[in-house]
């Protein structure tokens, strides 16, 4: 199953600065004792903002992905976290088929989970994953597992154009003159207890606090010290 997160585009940017931590009830005890942890490859959908069309580039993934393993390693290592690098690689996915199933299989749930999530209390989150992910906590010899999906997006030169030429007009017509984002990026984190396949902490970043380039590690950086800051890498 294709990850489907329809960015909108909008003439006027939210402000919004919304952050949706949801927690197990027992987290803070939980994160205490993390011993080992180590980020999955992310599952994440990039593509270009035509004039007209938006175009997927799935060629980039590879070094968004890299920068976002990166970005949430460092994360955890400066709050003290034992992380544990892996090499679940696409090449080691192809000779291990059955750990390919049970990744692909665990995103797929991840992403039905979402709303649950959404709906649960902030300090009361009780969801888990498929026993299954033990497989990764045996490979990696960490108990606990960092999902990450997401979806970002750069405009191309006409959509530039044309963002322009709206801004004008919008300018004429009403006085204001905000073009909208030229790049954006969500991204929505869980840390997993690999053991008991329950989610311990999640959040994301909402569409108003989005302005994030994919292709910037600077800025894949910002978010995920932004995102993880609230609970896993600073106080709960």
């Amino acid at each position: 199953m294709k990850l489907k997160l329809l960015i909108v585009i909008t003439i006027v940017i939210i402000c919004s600065c919304t952050l949706t931590v949801r927690m197990d009830k027992d987290f803070e005890q939980e994160r205490n004792k993390i011993n080992k942890i180590t980020v999955l490859p992310p599952r994440f959908e990039f593509f270009e903002r035509g004039a007209t069309l938006n175009e997927s580039k799935p060629e980039y993934l590879p070094q968004i992905n890299e920068y976002i393993v990166d970005a949430i390693n460092y994360s955890l290592s400066s709050a003290n976290f034992n992380v544990v690098p892996n090499d679940i690689s696409d090449e080691v996915l192809e000779q291990n088929q059955e750990m390919a199933l049970i990744l692909s299989r665990s995103y797929d749930e991840y992403l039905k989970l979402l709303d649950k999530i959404d709906d649960s209390d902030k300090n009361n989150l009780s969801l888990s994953l498929n026993p299954d992910i033990g497989i990764f906590a045996d490979y990696t010899d960490a108990e606990h597992l960092v999902f990450v999906v997401g979806s970002g997006y750069i405009s191309s030169e006409g959509a530039k154009v044309k963002d322009v030429g709206l801004s004008c007009l919008s300018g004429l017509l009403f006085g204001t003159g905000q073009h909208s984002q030229w790049s954006g990026m969500h991204l929505f984190i869980a840390v997993v207890n690999a053991n008991s396949s329950k989610i311990i902490w999640f959040n994301k970043n909402t569409r108003g606090a989005s302005d994030y380039d994919p292709l910037n590690p600077n800025d894949v950086l910002d978010l995920c010290r932004w995102l993880l800051k609230e609970g896993m890498t600073g106080n709960p």
